[in-house]
């Protein structure tokens, strides 16, 4: 067949989307692509390939600037983004093909709206997308890979973003051992916490998010309960970057803040046992037997275990301002964590921060050398350790 080299539509997608959404809230659902009927020849052993290319056009897209925010935070240029406001107003996307029905492509993942005009279709090859293109060029490191090496935290944006929780709270699940409504408490909190601070400072949750555990974002948890790993999970926000900062309050409180002082902080109204115990009525009364009394006979820690992940996925599903009271607040913040000269203990002769020393004589030791009260978090908060019957490890001749 001949043709003229020209632009031309080659079929129109229906989705249930009209208007612009969040591309991965879209990419969840299936939506058509109904190729012109004169061009339907052209779908011959399509059904081989799992995965097609889609080339479209942003016909709603007005406009474009040559630098634009990207949706993990930031700014790139518009060809080093997937901005739909671009110059040629060209989108690409992968998805699944899921099934042809005469001249019906349905798909899942596109992230294109009602009545797009799609320009081509295109089998993915993942020799000639994925592999060969980082045997060619990255040295057999897959673009997923290099991608995830530059912004490891970068899935968190997408699933905070479009408040996928459930997901959230399977990766936290990791972290935590198990599932409890503590756990969903935290995830839940950092979700909405995040997007109530990011509208609280006017910018997006992308940008908020963005900060890759460099001490921006700040999270303040009242509590060391199950919740903080939610919280540390969801937010990046851990002891170990210094963006928490532990406050020995005792509530099921949490304050997200960024560097200005603006702030947000969510309370949890109600002691999650009474938030479950119509929906897993066996959960309180096994819940103060293996953790209020820990009493750990194995079949007793089964069920709870069991009743334990049912109660958390439950809560995911009560509306979130049933479970929390929410506040904007203003925060007094730490400078950013100084670096710390180290130096020998005179004692067990092991490096240690400067900061933390004590005269010994002549000579300067750890807190444990020297017999000195040692800040310790535990299970009950905050307490001040020395003697024989403190927690941790016995520093060299018995000494704490």
């Amino acid at each position: 067949m001949n043709r003229d080299n020209s632009m031309m539509a080659v079929g129109t997608v229906k989705s249930q989307f009209a208007e612009s959404t969040d591309p991965f809230i879209m990419r969840r659902h299936q939506s058509s692509i109904f190729i012109n009927e004169d061009l339907q020849e052209g779908l011959f052993r399509l059904e081989e390939s799992r995965y097609i290319q889609v080339v479209f056009v942003f016909h709603q897209s007005e406009g474009y600037s040559l630098r634009t925010s990207v949706y993990h935070g930031g700014e790139k240029g518009v060809f080093a983004s997937r901005s739909p406001h671009r110059p040629s107003s060209i989108g690409v996307s992968v998805v699944e093909l899921l099934e042809i029905r005469g001249r019906e492509l349905i798909v899942r993942g596109l992230d294109a709206l009602d009545e797009t005009p799609v320009l081509d279709i295109n089998p993915y090859s993942q020799e000639w997308d994925d592999e060969g293109a980082a045997a060619l060029f990255s040295g057999g490191i897959s673009p997923k890979e290099e991608l995830q090496s530059l912004y490891p935290r970068r899935s968190f944006i997408q699933r905070v973003n479009t408040r996928d929780t459930e997901t959230l709270l399977r990766g936290a699940g990791t972290l935590h051992g198990h599932y409890c409504p503590g756990l969903s408490v935290g995830v839940i909190a950092a979700v909405e916490g995040l997007h109530a601070l990011a509208e609280e400072c006017g910018i997006r949750v992308a940008d908020l998010m963005s900060s890759d555990g460099l001490e921006e974002l700040l999270v303040l948890p009242e509590c060391n309960n199950c919740s903080v790993d939610g919280i540390q999970y969801v937010t990046g926000c851990t002891l170990g970057n210094n963006g928490l900062i532990y406050r020995d309050i005792g509530k099921t409180a949490f304050t997200m803040a960024v560097r200005s002082g603006k702030g947000v902080r969510l309370f949890l109204k109600e002691d999650t046992v009474s938030l479950v115990s119509e929906a897993v009525p066996e959960f309180p009364e096994l819940f103060d037997t293996v953790i209020r009394r820990s009493d750990r006979d194995a079949e007793m820690v089964r069920r709870y275990k069991r009743a334990s992940r049912e109660a958390s996925f439950h809560l995911l599903n009560v509306p979130v301002w049933d479970l929390f009271s929410k506040e904007a607040v203003e925060v007094s913040l730490p400078d950013y964590a100084p670096m710390k000269a180290s130096v020998t203990c005179g004692g067990c002769g092991e490096s240690f921060m400067e900061t933390k020393s004590v005269s010994c004589g002549d000579n300067l030791c750890c807190r444990a050398c020297a017999g000195a009260e040692i800040p310790t978090v535990i299970g009950g908060g905050i307490v001040l350790e020395n003697g024989p019957d403190a927690v941790g490890v016995k520093a060299p001749g018995g000494a704490r």
